[in-house]
């Protein structure tokens, strides 16, 4: 009967020791035996298969085996690397047994002719020498490190757990403190690549107000404690569901100047700052303390602060309303007016006019209503009266602000005969294109006939309720015995506001 023979432990554990001095353990483990016949002669130039299997503590399943046919020297001698390429039938990998769980026994098995009719030769359990390919997992610990053994607790080892000094005993723990000063351009880089994945994930949950899941500290000059940035999606993007005032995002400032939370744009088209709500509010600034601002906008040549709105309401104030600085130039008794690009300001409240409407060259017809767009101004406060633009804002005064409006007009008419005379002047004041107000006939006033002509002239005043906006022109209206043309000697135009509502 074959068998084979082991050599000694000691031959096997100076194999495993020159193998251990490389910078990373390879899992291999030398062994060497001699195959002997059952007469005891060696099986010398002869080729056998050898199946050889590892398993833990007292059980016979194995964690690894492996078949390999190897040929005999004259000796009977071979030579295997358990874990080397050149096996078949491999069970198991090297890199997964667990040599830091229980002690391990080798299996050695045997077929004298080759093939797969396996004896078993024998077992032996590996002494410490092998579990030595475990120190690739405290490859990181400094060569000075000293663990004692007799501090080592396996409270609380679950998977991925690392070693932690707690100041007296090494416990297991899954965080990493780290309290070190670095001098890299990048200290800490993580990226991941997984679709919906995260590269840092804080997390806190205590209720302490000082708890932070990141914390961000910049402690010089310009510095910055946190940064982000993104050149398509968002650089930072927070999401909760934060009860009672608790908030998304927070922002802190504690010293005389700085921003708890700046925004900054440099593109055409980009925000800063970019709130958006479809219920609640996109930016919600709120301030507590006399002197303090709950939003502050700033602008060297830009807009500090820019509202708009579809089909809302762009800004909306409940409270009170301070508009002050700038070219606003407030004062007493003002009022908030703009110019025709809309920048508003603070100006006196001085609105009127007075205008000359007498078109010698014009002609009012018979008995058809007519409207004066041409003249020229004698004083214009506020910029309301308008010769030129659209035809329907021609010769007429555009109310700036709402409130009452006092109006007065003096209007003087001829037609050239003798043989006819005015029957009726009319003048009306006109708002928005509706006839309204005061109708005045000639019959109140006197008619004057001169050796060419006569003529009629009427005066009237009125006091008017405006929306800002209205539109208001001055209609006249004229009829004669000869159906005749009449000619504006004089008419004047005028209006101030009263008071604003």
């Amino acid at each position: 009967m074959n068998k084979i023979k082991h050599v000694t432990l000691c031959t096997l554990a100076l194999c495993i020791m020159a193998m251990l001095t490389f910078a990373q353990a390879p899992n291999l483990i030398n062994y060497q035996g001699v195959a002997i016949n059952s007469n005891g002669t060696p099986m010398s130039n002869s080729t056998v298969k050898i199946k050889i299997g590892i398993s833990s503590g007292n059980s016979t399943s194995m964690t690894y085996s492996e078949d390999r046919l190897v040929t005999t020297d004259a000796q009977g001698l071979f030579h295997i690397q358990i874990g080397s390429p050149g096996a078949t039938n491999i069970f198991g990998t090297m890199a997964s047994i667990p040599w830091n769980n229980q002690s391990k026994t080798l299996h050695v098995f045997m077929d004298p002719n080759g093939g797969n009719n396996f004896l078993l030769m024998g077992t032996q359990q590996l002494v410490s020498v092998p579990y030595s390919l475990h120190a690739k997992e405290a490859a990181s610990i400094a060569s000075n490190a000293v663990v004692n053994l007799s501090n080592l607790s396996s409270v609380g080892v679950s998977n991925g757990s690392i070693l932690q000094h707690n100041g007296s005993n090494w416990v297991a723990s899954s965080i990493l403190p780290l309290n070190d000063t670095d001098a890299s351009a990048v200290t800490l880089k993580i990226t991941n690549t997984a679709s919906g994945g995260t590269a840092i994930h804080g997390k806190s949950t205590h209720t302490n107000p000082n708890s932070n899941g990141v914390l961000g500290e910049g402690n010089g000059g310009s510095s910055v404690g946190v940064r982000a940035t993104n050149t398509t999606g968002f650089a930072v993007y927070a999401t909760s569901s934060p009860t009672g005032t608790n908030p998304v995002v927070y922002g802190m400032s504690n010293g005389t100047s700085g921003s708890g939370v700046k925004g900054k744009s440099d593109g055409l088209n980009g925000y800063g700052v970019y709130g958006e709500s479809v219920a609640g509010k996109g930016v919600m600034g709120y301030s507590n303390n006399t002197g303090s601002v709950g939003v502050h906008g700033n602008s060297l040549v830009g807009t500090g602060v820019k509202a708009s709105s579809f089909s809302g309401t762009a800004l909306e104030v409940d409270g009170n309303l301070k508009i002050a600085g700038g070219n606003t130039t407030p004062g007493r008794g003002k009022v908030l007016t703009s110019d025709t690009a809309g920048n508003a300001q603070w100006a006196e409240n001085l609105i009127g006019f007075k205008v000359d409407l007498t078109t010698n060259s014009a002609v009012v017809p018979n008995a058809s209503y007519y409207y004066s767009t041409s003249g020229y101004y004698i004083f214009d406060y506020g910029d309301c009266f308008n010769f030129s633009g659209p035809s329907a804002d021609q010769g007429a005064f555009i109310a700036p602000i709402t409130g009452f409006y006092h109006f007065d007009n003096s209007i003087r008419m001829r037609i050239s005969s003798l043989a006819y005379s005015m029957r009726r002047l009319e003048a009306k004041l006109v708002v928005n294109g509706l006839a309204s107000w005061n109708t005045i006939d000639h019959s109140s006033y006197s008619v004057y006939d001169e050796s060419s002509y006569s003529y009629a002239s009427l005066q009237f005043s009125e006091d008017i309720f405006l929306y800002a906006g209205d539109k208001v022109k001055l209609r006249l209206y004229q009829e004669n015995g000869g159906a005749l043309n009449a000619t504006i000697m004089t008419c004047m135009f005028a209006g101030h506001l009263i008071a604003a509502y």
